[in-house]
């Protein structure tokens, strides 16, 4: 099957502007009713331009339109900014065969999740969805919408329209009339750039709009920035206004999360409101903590108005978190922050409609006897996408985790995240199983040279299988430099397993809790089975942490 072919109609040194076919997805599929779907529109202009392009926003795969794509990490940074902060103007065209309430004005109200993956509109205004449009007849019994979202929620427009009574052609979850393809069409943009202004319109396409219907729009729908549109609600202007606060939640009360609020706790940072999210009756009396159960939050509404949800929790437990999770809003960023390598996946799968982030953190923290922690060193936090949800906010970065990345001292977008969470797992399945298996601090593994540098050299064999694009020499630098870095160090694996008096005790075989040894050498292992490749060592080390755990 050959690529379909994408309309360039703007080129700019900085980025490019296509006519997105329906039918087009961000990311390939593996199954379609589509002939197109099983393309990806980086892949398809990768091949038709010859240039590697940056997505700065996305549209849904049956929606067809512009599309904006940037030509380097730098100017994907600024255009996500200017999505994120509401400075690009959008229109969309929508046709719609249906009898609507009004033929235009404002639709505005909170989205709730419904049955099936669709959206519900809301009498609420918490975090409302604002769409302003306009109408006209096209043809007997059929009108065009055009549409002015201002804020970028999920099925925002086609939620809307069904609200009025009108859902789009095509739009068989919000019961619009059958169609080949849904009749929604990302139609003009407009946004200062570096102090030039760019419009820019995409023309429907025959498959949405005939010629003769085409015709039958009003003239100044082709400049629609000029229509006398109405004033924007005070709520949209708050959007686009002055800083904002962002409520976070923080799972658990772990060395992760409290490093986290400590630096939160800043003067300087005061833009963030946290509330630990604990699962444990002994921490509900912490300051700033509200219980979270098999069912979910006490506090449903401080759930539904959290902007970011970080969970910095052992692999072991994100099965049961998923469970209480379930009520989650669909607004809100998931970021992951924790040693084993998977964990995002089951995210991506238990909630497809929000934005998930994964990081990793290589600052030494220990949390004490008494619950609080002692942060011996910063290092990094780094923190990138790696599901872009079902929104149309921007994939360069979003404002929660800006947010939370401008608290640390070295808080790092990260473009490459999964090959920052391999490098990550490496360092991981060398440190954690020998720290655990001699019982010692970090450093003084450094006396097993042969066996660090049999783990190193399987765990490369299974990277070079994978075709990662990581130089493996600087990894075992990396990892020789960690275990530097943080000598002093018993790693979590050791105080998972280990109580503090066991700590003192050479022979001391009684075990406190679970460790994240499968989402570390149990990661490893799958794959090399995937690819035959023999871990003799890695086994070993992973059948005797198990041997160990057992016996508490």
């Amino acid at each position: 099957m050959r690529p379909p072919h994408i309309p360039v109609v703007y080129q700019h040194q900085d980025f490019v502007v296509v006519n997105k076919p329906s039918g087009v997805g961000m990311h390939a599929i593996s199954q379609s009713d589509s002939d197109h779907e099983n393309f990806a529109i980086l892949d398809v202009l990768q091949t038709q331009l010859g240039h590697r392009f940056h997505l700065c926003h996305r549209l849904d795969t049956p929606t067809s339109g512009c599309l904006l794509l940037a030509k380097n990490p730098k100017s994907a940074a600024l255009i996500g900014k200017l999505f994120e902060t509401r400075k690009i103007q959008k229109y969309y065209i929508a046709l719609s065969d249906g009898k609507a309430k009004k033929k235009q004005g404002s639709i505005i109200g909170d989205m709730q999740k419904a049955r099936n993956g669709a959206y519900k509109l809301t009498k609420t205004r918490n975090h409302p969805a604002i769409t302003q449009f306009v109408s006209s007849s096209v043809g007997k019994g059929l009108r065009a919408y055009l549409c002015k979202p201002l804020s970028g929620k999920t099925h925002q427009i086609r939620v809307a329209l069904k609200s009025i009574s009108a859902p789009i052609l095509g739009d068989k979850r919000y019961k619009g009339t059958d169609a080949q393809r849904l009749h929604l069409h990302s139609y003009a943009l407009k946004f200062d750039y570096n102090g030039e202004l760019i419009e820019i319109v995409c023309s429907p396409p025959d498959d949405m709009l005939s010629n003769s219907a085409l015709q039958a729009l009003p003239n100044t729908w082709r400049q629609p920035w000029q229509l006398d549109w109405p004033r924007q609600p005070a709520k949209a202007r708050r959007l686009e206004g002055a800083k904002q606060n962002y409520r976070v939640g923080i799972v658990g009360h772990g060395a992760i999360g409290q490093g986290l609020a400590k630096l939160f706790d800043l003067k300087n940072q005061a833009n963030i409101d946290y509330v630990f999210l604990t699962r444990d009756d002994k921490h509900h009396a912490i300051e700033k903590s509200i219980p979270l159960n098999a069912s979910g939050i006490a506090d449903g509404l401080a759930f539904a108005k959290l902007d970011a949800l970080i969970i910095p929790v052992k692999y072991y437990s994100l099965d049961d978190l998923i469970t209480s999770l379930s009520k989650l809003a669909s607004h809100t960023d998931i970021i992951l922050l924790q040693n084993g390598f998977g964990g995002h996946k089951k995210l991506i799968k238990a909630f497809p409609d929000n934005r998930i982030y994964a990081g990793s953190t290589t600052d030494a923290i220990v949390k004490q006897e008494n619950g609080r922690i002692r942060v011996n060193a910063r290092g990094e936090l780094r923190i990138g996408m790696v599901h872009a949800g079902r929104g149309e906010l921007p994939l360069s970065g979003h404002a929660p985790v800006n947010a939370i990345l401008n608290a640390h001292p070295s808080g790092i977008w990260d473009d490459n995240v999964e090959l920052s969470l391999y490098r990550k797992l490496a360092v991981n399945a060398v440190i954690n199983p020998l720290c655990a298996k001699y019982r010692c601090r970090n450093g003084e593994i450094r006396a097993y040279h042969n066996e660090i540098e049999a783990v190193k050299a399987e765990v490369f064999s299974v990277y070079s299988a994978l075709c990662l694009a990581l130089d493996l020499d600087k990894l075992s630098e990396h990892i020789d430099d960690v275990i530097e870095l943080t000598k002093d160090n018993y790693c979590s694996m050791y105080q998972d397993l280990y109580s503090t008096q066991n700590a003192k005790q050479s022979n001391g075989d009684k075990c406190a809790r679970q460790t994240e040894i499968d989402g570390i050498l149990g990661t490893i292992i799958k794959i090399a089975h995937e690819k035959h490749i023999s871990l003799p060592i890695i086994e070993q080390l992973y059948a005797y942490i198990h041997s160990i755990t057992s016996k508490a």
